[in-house]
């Protein structure tokens, strides 16, 4: 028998045998590499409590792999065939602070292991903390009552005119526009600048944050910008004085101009979803919420009014007047609208059925015009005044506390996290307060008016001024 039959026959008797030896003459086959073990993650980022979705291969066969949250949670998927497992689910803690945690597979039998990282996130992603306008981040777990009062400024950052809009913060970067025809993207922590967007007009309206664009108006545009380098995706000439806020729904952008035009947007492309053109003037940004957009008018003459549009058509659902002038924008939670007015030398703060347009309560202010944006947080609403600040029943409008400061002019939206609210005053001062007392936390003195609105997340507090410049608090490092 030739020698290469032979070499043939032994490989073939040594492989049924299960055995493994040189044969003269012939190299010997190398192993093969043991497959990369690698686990993916549905999102990278997300909120003390998210449920995250983890995936992974190159474990062995038919093994059961443990998935563990910074070891604080841990779940148990099993490996195909292939060694690949999907949809396991892993929960990341009520508790966890705002920071970056590993997620871990281990397979039991094999032993191989994988893991990636996950970035625990408060943000504040839009205008009112979302496209309610509730003013209420839930998500805060950092800055308790009994932590506040040890707040320090953390840094503060020029932009060089004066900063209405109130910053928009998400995953770890503060968005803000200026008078003086920019949007800044800043370290959160640092404030060290990352980019800045030249506009074609001053920015007095807040930006929203979603999907890894900005979206933000200027005088007469809307502009969707990248959030990673401020390239910008798209402009929607909008014109009428665009100062409003854009709210960012279902893949929609809504804003509103000075003339009363209401725009939905392709929040992707800019494309023109639909338009409607109210008979009146508008002051204030809108909200999106339960299918609905609601738009605070000032028709001119007489006094202001509400009205709600169908969030996907633009088609008018209902229309109501109000006591007053609408100064404040709208918010909207568990089926009421809440917004301040300005009426003959009085303020009223108003609740309004959001599905009908029916007023169910109206209370009357005596210290005047109700300008700034209430805040709701469970079954509360928060509103200030001219140097009064109140937490109101939501459900009854029962006066559950106030607080009168140094009269002055208060166009700072108050904002609500973790049992604590924060505003600023016309006479330069950023206040926090007990949400359930009203008794006073922290305060601090920018020595300048502040229109800007409070921004919490992730343990610090961002607001802006009419020197010129944004601010951010935080807890010393211990």
């Amino acid at each position: 028998m030739p020698a290469s039959r032979i070499r043939r026959l032994a490989l073939v008797l040594a492989a049924a045998a299960g055995l493994s030896f040189a044969v003269p003459g012939l190299a010997a086959a190398s192993p093969a590499a043991a497959p990369r073990t690698r686990v993916v993650l549905s999102a990278t980022s997300g909120p003390p409590g998210a449920t995250i979705r983890v995936s992974g291969s190159g474990f062995a066969a038919r093994e059961t792999v443990d998935v563990t949250f910074a070891a604080a949670d841990q779940t148990a998927g099993h490996t195909n065939r292939a060694g690949s497992f999907s949809g396991v689910r892993v929960k990341a803690p009520i508790g966890a602070v705002p920071g970056t945690y590993r997620i871990r597979a281990v397979g039991r039998r094999s032993g191989r292991r994988a893991g990636a990282n996950f970035a625990v996130r408060t943000n504040w992603a839009q205008y009112g903390h979302g496209p309610a306008r509730t003013g209420y981040n839930p998500d805060e777990n950092v800055l308790s009552a009994s932590a506040v009062p040890r707040l320090a400024l953390a840094w503060r950052f020029s932009t060089g005119n004066e900063v209405f809009s109130s910053s928009a913060v998400v995953n770890g970067v503060a968005y803000l526009g200026s008078l003086n025809n920019a949007v800044y993207a800043l370290n959160a922590a640092t404030g060290t600048r990352r980019w800045m967007f030249h506009t074609g007009g001053s920015v007095g309206s807040s930006p929203a944050v979603v999907r890894g664009v900005v979206y933000v108006s200027d005088s007469s545009r809307l502009y969707a910008l990248s959030a990673a380098t401020g390239a910008r995706r798209w402009t929607y000439p909008a014109g009428g004085h665009a100062l409003s806020s854009p709210a960012v729904l279902n893949r929609t952008v809504y804003t509103v101009t000075g003339n009363g035009t209401v725009y939905a947007l392709n929040a992707a492309t800019g494309a023109l979803r639909w338009r409607v053109k109210l008979r009146t003037e508008v002051d204030a940004s809108l909200a999106v919420a339960d299918g609905a957009v609601y738009v605070p008018g000032e028709p001119g003459e007489g006094p202001g009014e509400l009205y709600a549009l169908n969030a996907a058509t633009g088609a008018r659902l209902w229309h109501a007047p109000l006591p007053g002038y609408a100064e404040s924008s709208p918010a909207v939670a568990g089926g009421v609208v809440y917004l301040g007015t300005d009426h003959t030398d009085v303020g009223d703060l108003l609740a309004i059925n959001a599905v009908t347009g029916q007023g169910i309560w109206d209370i009357q202010n005596a210290n005047g015009a109700v300008d700034a944006t209430p805040a709701v947080a469970n079954g509360v609403v928060y509103w200030v005044a001219n140097g009064s600040v109140q937490a109101t029943d939501a459900a009854t409008a029962t006066n559950l506390w106030s607080v009168n400061l140094t009269p002055t002019v208060m166009d700072s939206d108050p904002a609500v996290a973790d049992g604590v609210v924060y505003f600023g005053t016309g006479d330069g001062n950023v206040y926090a307060l007990n949400a359930a007392t009203g008794s006073q936390l922290w305060d601090f003195s920018v020595g300048s008016p502040v229109q800007s609105s409070p921004a919490v997340a992730d343990g610090r507090v961002y607001v802006g001024s009419d020197n010129d410049h944004e601010y951010a608090f935080a807890l010393p490092r211990s």
